[in-house]
């Protein structure tokens, strides 16, 4: 919690001061107070700053693996989505209540996600195995970019979240991938959400990566 917690303050900053904020990629270095590795973006209302702090609280949860906390922000009434790739088909996906998330961590019921970019192979795991696999496979509360209801990279899957979810607000955090491998091994996560009684709850979990 101490990580969003000092995100929540350089954003309330950015805010009071009007101008970019600056968002450090190694939570580490700025409890340290050094400055070398830093993503900025602008932030251009107070709406904005509240959803990338909400998002941040998401990933922290993520982090933690604390599926109760994760399930009081499911959407009572639509639930919440989960794709292991970048194109969202509602009627494919696993979709799920807040009552079945809060159990993720105990449950041992095997779903079918998807299928396996290149082999086709069906995507069975239990809620635990695809959280480590297509969820939080990467330390994604140090994305090195963050983007605002905006996609930062896409590649050979179809990016349609926008058009699956018109109404929706989303944070996409990303990692551009190593040098090493040509920038191949790339990752996203982003947290969708969307208005419900006048408060902010998640709709969709989806996870971007290189594609053949």
């Amino acid at each position: 919690m101490k990580k969003v917690v000092l995100i929540i303050l350089t954003l309330v900053l950015g805010i009071a001061i009007g101008g970019t904020v600056a968002i450090f990629t190694n939570m580490d270095t700025l409890l340290l107070g050094k400055s070398d590795a830093v993503t900025t973006f602008s932030v251009s209302s107070d709406s904005n700053a509240a959803l990338v702090c909400d998002a941040y609280t998401i990933v922290d949860i993520l982090e933690k693996r604390d599926y109760t906390a994760l399930s009081e922000w499911v959407h009572p009434v639509e639930g919440i989505y989960f794709t292991p790739y970048s194109t969202v088909v509602k009627e494919e996906n696993q979709h799920f209540q807040a009552d079945t998330v809060k159990n993720f961590g105990t449950s041992s019921t095997i779903y079918d996600w998807g299928m396996e970019d290149g082999s086709g192979a069906p995507i069975s795991l239990t809620p635990s195995q695809y959280f480590e696999r297509f969820v939080y496979d990467y330390d994604f509360i140090k994305a090195e970019q963050i983007g605002i209801n905006s996609v930062v990279r896409s590649g050979n899957s179809l990016e349609n979240v926008k058009d699956v979810f018109p109404d929706a607000e989303f944070v996409e955090f990303h990692f551009p991938g190593s040098e090493e491998y040509g920038q191949i091994d790339w990752e996203s996560l982003k947290l969708v959400f969307e208005d419900y009684n006048g408060k902010r709850k998640l709709i969709a979990i989806i996870h971007s990566q290189w594609t053949v």
